[in-house]
């Protein structure tokens, strides 16, 4: 199999980190794409010019990092990412999603200034930012909740604040959210997440 990705990409460390807690990466090939200059490389496997896009055996195509990560947890029973049981299994879709959407956030406001060269305008960036402190006051709440299993919202947590602390790094994200500092702080010695720290 093999992952076609960013090494910038939140979605995509996301995707890579399921991948070695899983134990897989033996399973893997790992094609390094930037999704400007290698853009039509990269439409002509996804249709929606995105990464992470992942190449089954069988040559199928699959995307986007939610769909990927499910598909990776069908893969090896080493550990499971995404629990069965019902409850369990939406409170970490939940976590997931709550990931997801704020680093959607900061990948907006990295975008536009990268390609345009200008600031968003600020009705924007108030509302991104706003976006931003909401979902990191909820995964603050959501901390004692956590279990110790490294599961995928976890897997999603720690890479949208990992995002945040590359690209927004005078957010000051962790005044008044000492949880979740501490959290991140303890989870950041895994292997999993220091060998996928973004190299630029």
């Amino acid at each position: 199999m093999k992952l076609i990705y960013s090494n910038t990409s939140p979605y995509a460390r996301k995707v890579h980190i399921a991948i070695l807690e899983k134990q897989l990466e033996g399973d893997f090939t790992f094609q390094e794409v930037d999704t400007q200059q290698d853009a039509e490389i990269v439409r002509a496997i996804n249709p929606l010019g995105k990464v992470p896009a992942l190449i089954t055996v069988e040559g199928e195509v699959v995307f986007d990092s939610p769909v990927i990560c499910e598909f990776i947890d069908t893969l090896s029973g080493v550990v499971e990412l995404i629990p069965q049981i019902k409850n369990a299994r939406f409170v970490v879709l939940r976590n997931q999603a709550l990931a997801d959407g704020l680093m959607d956030a900061v990948v907006a406001m990295v975008a536009f200034e990268k390609h345009s060269g200008e600031a968003l305008p600020k009705v924007l960036v108030n509302r991104n930012i706003d976006t931003i402190h909401r979902a990191l006051n909820a995964m603050e709440n959501q901390i004692p909740a956590l279990g110790e299993a490294f599961d995928l919202g976890q897997i999603s947590f720690m890479s949208a604040i990992g995002y945040i602390e590359l690209r927004l790094p005078k957010l000051r994200w962790r005044e008044m959210r000492p949880k979740l500092s501490a959290w991140f702080d303890e989870r950041s010695t895994r292997p999993s997440f220091k060998s996928t720290m973004p190299n630029r």
